[in-house]
């Protein structure tokens, strides 16, 4: 399973006397069994920072970062899992694999 970052929220008041401190994520979960895949979009609020390690937004240079915070923020407060997000993915994958084969056929009167 993978994590993209969309967007990025960040509080519009200090936290805990810090500023430009993001405190959600918003993400989109890809995850793919054998040939089929799913995609889901999520929103998680991350845990407030540690001062000592604390990053301003204009400060994050790299994707990474933020999936680290994301991490450390899974099944924490009420939020999801990544266990649960996977699950919930492969859910999706199952029912797309039940969902009736189709195809287009056109309009019998334009042929």
């Amino acid at each position: 399973m993978q994590f993209t970052i969309r967007n990025a929220i960040k509080s519009l008041a200090p936290v805990e006397g810090l500023n430009d401190v993001i405190v959600q994520l918003q993400v989109t979960a890809t995850h793919s069994v054998g040939e089929a895949s799913a995609s889901q979009d999520y929103t998680f609020n991350l845990l407030p920072p540690d001062p000592q390690t604390f990053i301003p937004l204009g400060d994050v240079t790299s994707e990474e970062t933020m999936l680290g915070w994301l991490n450390e923020a899974l099944g924490v407060n009420g939020a999801m899992s990544a266990a649960e997000v996977e699950s919930e993915l492969e859910a999706i994958i199952a029912a797309q694999a039940q969902a009736p084969q189709v195809t287009s056929v056109g309009l019998p009167w334009q042929e």
